[in-house]
């Protein structure tokens, strides 16, 4: 699942970096892609976090230091909350757009789109997701390694 989420990441950069021409086939089937990989990615995660929920977590090792018992399980819950705010941002941001939701989403995508409008920083969110996804990781390696 690593690999699917890093891969939409950098599917995602790259698409961000493609020129926004008006119609574009290839970027459009670039973002459909993206769309469905992501939201089987939530369905996988929504299938760890049953699975995570249900059973005993193994022992850390005892020779660890406390710090280190605590700082894992940090990170730990902060890799989950990171890879489930990722795609639920992208699902709200996108279904905030102009199109016509459901009846159930519709004055929920209303409240998003006033949100962007009075708070231009909004848009950033996904960004700051990002970051804090890469300083966790690099958290959680330098713990690793030390």
């Amino acid at each position: 699942m690593a690999f699917l989420i890093i891969g939409l990441a950098a599917l995602g950069l790259y698409m961000v970096a493609l020129p926004d021409v008006g119609f574009n086939t290839r970027k459009i089937m670039l973002v459909l892609f993206h769309k469905e990989v992501a939201l089987s990615v939530l369905a996988l995660l929504a299938a760890r976090l049953a699975w995570r929920l249900t059973h005993v977590l193994p022992q850390l090792a005892a020779h660890l230091p406390d710090w280190k018992k605590i700082a894992a399980r940090f990170v730990h819950l902060c890799f989950y909350a990171l890879m489930f705010a990722m795609p639920v941002t992208a699902w709200l941001m996108s279904s905030a757009g102009t199109r016509a939701l459901g009846p159930l989403f519709q004055p929920l995508a209303d409240i998003i789109v006033r949100v962007r409008t009075a708070l231009p920083f909004t848009d950033r969110f996904q960004e700051a997701f990002r970051r804090h996804t890469i300083n966790i990781t690099n958290c959680n390696s330098l713990g690793a390694h030390t």
